[in-house]
């Protein structure tokens, strides 16, 4: 999601803008590599009921950034495919994605603030909408309005598939208990993300029925890719806590006390010892979490609601057919 990135000089994207779209690709191949498919094998493509108006099969990303996702999902379908299923990119900037001279002909991109009012042409038009990496966007906890908005864009009939990092999930590790992981044990957010959690119940909540609620581990083979992200987060916040302090500690209505400065500017330092530890062996890992869900049909006829149920260990992330949660991967970590 590109709304990560702090706003600088109203724009919603930083200054390094490149930097957060470089590591909006490498997201989206850690979440690849981890699940081993794009769309849940469960979500059905063609053939489909397509739209009555042009019959075209239409497929949205909330949130697109830079798209990847969606690039990398029109490549896995045959080259037949094109003219049947269009793909459509929205977020409320889209400063990071190729220019429109290098998009498929099957490919729209849309700037909107999805937590506004959703246009008409956008409403019941998708047979499949995605959600990725909102964690940081979503505000007091409670993503309604959003998903609102996501199930007023579905058809009757269509697939809602979120994933998420469980950011409460989020924790250090020494490969054995000779390696210092202190400074790294420091960096654990320890922040408020039950939202996510929540999230079957919360889109069941809003009408739609439950198929699947996934939670995978971070596997070994993963634990570089997850510590180098979560790094390069860290050292945006720092960054951007510093600078934000400073500012208003100078701005002449501010009254900013000195230790809230001085934590501030203890970041970089921590951050460099937390570096020093991860070049030892320490990793940083979380969980990756995908709910899907469908909205009813109210023409053909609603199919049986399941219970989410108990999670159920899968180590390939391909998912028993029957709804029920799933955890998938290695629990050890």
């Amino acid at each position: 999601m590109s709304g990560m990135e702090a706003s600088v000089g109203g724009n919603h994207m930083a200054a390094q803008g490149y930097k957060a779209s470089a590591r909006l690709h490498f997201q989206h191949w850690m979440w690849s590599f981890r699940l081993n498919w794009l769309l849940h094998p469960d979500i059905p493509l063609l053939p489909v009921q397509p739209h009555p108006d042009d019959g075209i099969f239409r497929i949205a990303d909330l949130g697109a950034g830079n798209a990847p996702w969606l690039y990398d999902l029109q490549r896995s379908f045959p080259p037949a495919w094109a003219k049947h299923i269009y793909y459509h990119g929205i977020d409320i900037s889209t400063d990071l994605v190729s220019h429109h001279n290098y998009q498929p002909d099957n490919f729209t991109i849309a700037k909107l603030d999805l937590f506004e009012e959703i246009p008409a042409g956008f409403l019941g038009a998708f047979h499949v909408v995605h959600l990725r990496g909102w964690a940081t966007i979503i505000k007091g906890g409670d993503p309604s309005a959003l998903i609102a908005n996501a199930v007023k864009m579905l058809r009757p009939g269509g697939y809602l598939q979120w994933d998420e990092l469980d950011v409460v999930s989020l924790e250090s590790f020494a490969p054995n208990s000779d390696i210092e992981s202190k400074a790294s044990k420091e960096m654990e957010l320890g922040l408020d993300f039950d939202w996510i959690l929540a999230l079957a119940t919360t889109l069941t909540s809003q009408g739609l029925i439950p198929v699947h609620n996934i939670r995978a581990f971070c596997p070994d083979a993963l634990r570089r890719a997850s510590t180098d992200d979560h790094l390069q987060d860290f050292e945006e916040m720092a960054a951007r806590a510093l600078s934000s302090v400073v500012a208003a500690a100078a701005a002449a209505d501010a009254n900013i006390p000195i230790a809230n400065i001085s934590a501030a500017g203890d970041l970089p330092n921590l951050f460099a010892h937390v570096v020093a530890e991860t070049e030892k062996g320490v990793s940083f890992a979380m969980h990756h979490v995908v709910v899907v869900a469908q909205k009813p049909d109210v023409e053909y006829g609603e199919p049986e609601p399941n219970d989410y149920g108990a999670p159920v260990a899968d180590d390939d992330c391909v998912m028993a057919a029957d709804g029920g949660d799933e955890t998938a991967g290695n629990a050890e970590n």
